[in-house]
């Protein structure tokens, strides 16, 4: 089986527990989009620093989801190894970065869902404008695949 093959395990067992945690979905999906509303119909009509107000909020809002993701993550791993899935998962053929790429995968697929329901409400609900050159959105995107294609995993032997 190849890593992508072992990796797709780890992705579907973390996408079942994010969503079945309620404090972790909470605080990790619910809250940043419950607060868009909140904070952005306010600021619909003003500018912040020549951009639109409710496009400002949901950017905001999008940093917040990242952070809460990887707390989430952080979390999750922790909570592994003290309940010893981790040390289990040591003793099958499964690499341990398939693992931790498994996890990355369900929180990059959770806060690229909120990126989007994020944008939507800000662009379809409160008239933020849509990126003027959408090139810089894929950019970063751009860079961890160049980044992370150059960077081998060490492995022993």
């Amino acid at each position: 089986m190849s890593w992508f093959g072992y990796a797709a395990g780890p992705v579907g067992l973390s996408w079942k527990v994010f969503w079945r945690n309620r404090r972790s979905t909470f605080i990790g999906f619910l809250l940043p989009v419950l607060l868009n509303p909140v904070i952005a119909a306010p600021l619909r009509n003003k500018e912040i620093g020549g951009a639109h107000g409710a496009g400002y909020v949901a950017v905001g809002l999008l940093g917040l989801a990242l952070v809460t993701s990887f707390v989430n993550l952080l979390g999750s791993v922790a909570a592994r190894r003290e309940e010893l899935v981790l040390k289990r998962l040591r003793g099958t053929e499964c690499p341990p970065s398939a693992v931790f790429a498994g996890q990355l995968g369900a929180g990059a697929a959770v806060v690229l869902i909120q990126a989007l329901v994020l944008g939507s409400v800000a662009v379809g609900r409160f008239g933020a404008p849509l990126p003027a050159d959408p090139g810089c959105c894929c950019s970063p995107c751009w860079a961890a695949t160049c980044c992370s294609r150059s960077w081998r995993w060490p492995c022993p032997g």
